[in-house]
């Protein structure tokens, strides 16, 4: 059954199989690896909470896929039951969004880009009741610029005055200015297409020219590729945020500024949930694309498989995972990647590292997978 589950994932993501570098590990073995490192995981039996169930409201970066697999499985597998936590899940618009909304529309809790709360933060009126993240999903960027494999676009100096079609509140758009100070590429030398069409138009209409690049997250275009039939490996190239902002983190969960202050007990049990997840998530990806198919049957197993292993296989795979375990930061790391944003965007003050990220709420690091 195991290796069953290695060859779907295999042939679910193979055609990305090309983007990690030669010397690095295969899929498979960081797969495995992340997968062994589990084993002597302690998930101890958790007594359930006596009493009432405490309910809290948390904004989603979008609706249920693979990449967010981890909360519905703390959910259907009574993990928030066991804290006394119940959660209602609201599907989001954009991991860009998570921060400002939940920052206008009162979310206990939220699940999006990091650099974003650094703009809410940066921008917050009273910053100690901004949201804050207390549990660090993607310990590198996501976003990329995608572009067609056969085009002229090889190196990011390459997009000099080339059009990148992107959503206007996509994360990659709104990083772009550090990526580029990064690169050596000055922004206001490329043309930015808005557009409210689905990532799976924006990547086909760019291979038949209408633009020439994306922003997006890599596994959001691929999986859009896959989606209209196109294989990621022939038709498309991506320039990848991490390899110049080294420093960016990605996703992260959320907590209010309220609940922080005035429910900090909860907030550590639901990240011990959540926790739960991202293990079970690990150990079985099959069961995980399976509780977020049971949530939108519209969804596709072999698309949802390949965003979840290019997920744990990247996003979710720095190498400092293996001092500081998937869900904690490095403050070095972390401040630097502040300032960048501070630097290249009309920022009123450069907010703290302590007021954008706290493992005060972690579980101990045996209970959190490398």
């Amino acid at each position: 059954m195991m290796s069953k589950m290695w060859d779907d994932l295999d042939r679910a993501a193979g055609p990305l199989s090309d983007r990690i570098a030669v010397a690095s590990p295969s899929r498979r073995q960081l797969l495995a690896g992340l997968s062994a490192s589990l084993v002597g995981v302690a998930c101890p039996g958790i007594a359930r909470a006596a009493g009432p169930l405490r309910r809290y409201r948390m904004l989603l970066n979008s609706g249920y896929s693979g990449v967010n697999s981890w909360f519905v499985i703390a959910q259907d597998k009574g993990y928030l039951r066991d804290e006394g936590i119940e959660i209602d899940f609201t599907p989001g618009r954009g991991a860009y969004t998570a921060a400002p909304r939940m920052a206008a529309e009162g979310f206990d809790l939220g699940y999006g880009d990091i650099n974003a709360l650094i703009e809410v933060a940066a921008n917050s009126a009273a910053p100690a009741k901004a949201p804050i993240g207390v549990y660090m999903m993607f310990n590198q960027s996501p976003s990329v610029i995608g572009v067609a494999a056969d085009g002229p676009i090889r190196t990011s100096r390459d997009l000099a005055g080339k059009r990148i079609a992107a959503h206007s509140t996509d994360v990659a758009l709104g990083t772009f200015p550090a990526y580029a100070r990064a690169a050596g590429l000055n922004p206001a030398s490329i043309t930015v297409l808005p557009s409210d069409a689905s990532m799976t138009e924006l990547v086909t209409d760019m291979l038949a020219g209408k633009s020439d690049g994306v922003f997006g997250y890599f596994t959001t275009q691929t999986a859009a590729a896959l989606t209209a039939g196109i294989d990621p490996k022939a038709r498309l190239r991506f320039l990848r945020y991490d390899a110049v902002l080294p420093d960016f983190y990605g996703s992260a969960v959320m907590a209010s500024g309220d609940m922080v202050t005035s429910h900090a007990d909860d907030v550590k049990r639901i990240v011990r949930a959540f926790n739960r997840g991202v293990v079970d998530a690990i150990r079985d990806p099959e069961a995980a694309v399976a509780a977020v198919m049971r949530r939108d049957t519209s969804l596709r197993r072999e698309v949802e498989l390949s965003r979840l292993a290019e997920t744990l296989c990247h996003e979710m795979n720095h190498p400092e995972r293996a001092k500081l375990g998937i869900g904690d930061a490095s403050d070095a790391r972390l401040s630097r990647a502040i300032a960048a944003m501070a630097e290249t965007k009309p920022l009123p003050r450069t907010p703290a590292t302590r007021s954008i990220f706290t493992r005060a709420f972690l579980p101990p690091r045996s209970a959190r997978p490398d």
